[in-house]
């Protein structure tokens, strides 16, 4: 997993990549939920934007646990689907 912390709007996100063959099997959108506030606080972020990429599809899904990562999500265009397969999904 590749990750880096961004400051934006006074807030600081932690933005990761996991890039696996069928994220369905590593990553149960129930259990990523706690899991990424638990990994926000142990890193002193606000915040994780978790992007699962499925490297056969060549799809990235952006989890969206809470609405400032759906606010995030919306300013950048990722909520839905917007090309290349990307799509934003709610936890």
């Amino acid at each position: 997993m590749d990750s880096k912390t961004y400051e934006v709007g006074g807030k600081s996100f932690r933005v990761s990549v996991l890039r696996t063959p069928p994220p369905t099997s590593c990553c149960p959108a129930r259990q990523a939920d706690g899991r990424m506030v638990t990994v926000a606080k142990e890193d002193g972020a606000d915040q994780v934007l978790l992007f699962v990429i499925d490297i056969l599809r060549e799809e990235a899904t952006l989890l969206v646990p809470n609405d400032l990562v759906r606010q995030v999500a919306e300013n950048f265009a990722c909520v839905g689907r917007c090309g290349s397969g990307r799509t934003a999904r709610r936890l």
